[in-house]
């Protein structure tokens, strides 16, 4: 095929339409330096054997990779569920609007909370839990209520009720107890409740008995993947209100619901001050202010030196190319001696001049820049070589010709 007539990823050899990391479908991937994927694997590991779940976070700047890693994390819970007992349920904070009733206290990150839970896997928990030999003679409501922990009797029948009548069987409409369960004003007669889900101590007694049915029923706690969590910064009526939920979480007493928060920002200052002071949460997480970065795991270090940044940029290129159409596409323009299939349409001194050219800031050092200046930089050299209708190699003298 003639180069005039190719398309952008014909010409680059990809795997993909484009030369981009997807979120979701690259999520197994953790490029660059794995000192901090190491780092937050070692925390995890050890909230496992010490509190049951996870609770801990992320934080780094614009485009080092915060979603990625719970994209991550959540790839590596789905895949090896024997070593991470589990069931992670991805979720975001965004956005915080402090003016608004309905967004600026603990119901609004609640209702996040069991909406991200979904009708799926609270059905899939009811009738996993229902065919437990010891469940299946008896009122599956009652064996419900003698699981829950938290909350007076009457929480504890109102949610066995709900969850029992409405999420054992398909096919019946389920809005109203959804409803009830997001702490939404119902009806308490159709649905044969005698309490509603109405403070803050009755969010989280419902959330974290819905956890522990979750680990009776399928052996795997709950933890929430929840990015945009800076948003925090942004609460100024609600904060001991959203404080006590988030100690609640942290509490040694759960040992069914965890979290892994992203933070965006700069060093430990930068996450939300009501998750630090009082510093009760911190306690909890067995960090003090200054261990603090052994809970949240700064993710700066994944592009911190320009080897660092080549390695990233290598595993990119590896990982989206189509390497017999590489070889291929080498062949037939005579490419053999300044290019290889992993590189193409690149150089070794022309991607050498990409990373020097990005490691002159900390800004652009960020992952997704280092992305977004391999596809722009290829583009560059494609738009030339369909009008030459001739193979153009992104070298050295190239790359500083784009670059400036």
């Amino acid at each position: 095929m003639e180069i005039k007539n190719m398309e952008f990823y014909e010409y680059c050899c990809l795997n993909r339409q484009l030369l981009r990391v997807d979120e979701r479908e690259d999520a197994h991937w953790f490029f660059g330096n794995k000192d901090p994927e190491i780092r937050l694997l070692n925390r995890i590991n050890s909230d496992l054997n010490t509190k049951g779940v996870p609770k801990c976070g992320v934080i780094g700047r614009w485009g080092i990779g915060k979603t990625h890693t719970l994209n991550h994390l959540r790839t590596l819970f789905q895949s090896d569920p024997n070593k991470y007992k589990v069931y992670p349920i991805e979720m975001q904070l965004a956005p915080w609007d402090d003016t608004n009733s309905r967004a600026n206290n603990w119901g609004y990150i609640h209702r996040k909370m069991i909406d991200a839970i979904g009708e799926h896997y609270l059905r899939y928990i009811v009738v996993e839990f229902d065919k437990l030999p010891a469940n299946r003679t008896g009122n599956l409501a009652k064996s419900m209520e003698n699981e829950f922990k938290l909350g007076d009797a009457n929480l504890r029948y109102s949610l066995s009720v709900v969850m029992a009548d409405n999420f054992l069987r398909e096919g019946r409409p389920t809005s109203q107890a959804w409803d009830w369960l997001r702490g939404e004003k119902v009806s308490s007669v159709n649905l044969g409740v005698n309490h509603n889900i109405e403070t803050v101590q009755d969010m989280v007694d419902t959330l974290l008995n819905i956890s522990i049915l979750s680990k009776k029923a399928t052996n795997m706690g709950i933890v929430f993947l929840i990015d945009e969590a800076h948003e925090l910064n942004d609460v100024k009526k609600k904060r001991s209100e959203i404080h006590f939920g988030f100690k609640s979480l942290a509490d040694q007493s759960n040992s069914d619901a965890g979290f892994v928060l992203a933070i965006f920002g700069s060093g430990m200052n930068a996450i939300p001050e009501l998750l630090r002071v009082p510093d009760d949460i911190l306690n909890r997480l067995g960090v003090t202010l200054s261990t603090l970065h052994q809970a949240i795991i700064e993710l700066k270090d994944v592009t911190r030196e320009e080897s660092d940044l080549k390695e990233f940029a290598l595993s990119v290129l590896r990982n989206l190319k189509d390497l017999e159409k590489a070889n291929s596409m080498i062949s037939e323009f005579s490419l053999e001696s300044r290019t290889t299939p992993e590189l193409i349409p690149f150089t070794s001194d022309g991607l050498d001049e990409i990373i020097k050219k990005l490691n002159e800031k900390e800004e652009t050092k960020a992952p997704r820049l280092v992305i977004e200046n391999l596809a722009s930089t290829a583009n560059d050299a494609y738009q030339e070589a369909k009008v030459a209708n001739n193979y153009i190699l992104v070298d050295a003298v190239f790359a500083r010709k784009v670059l400036g």
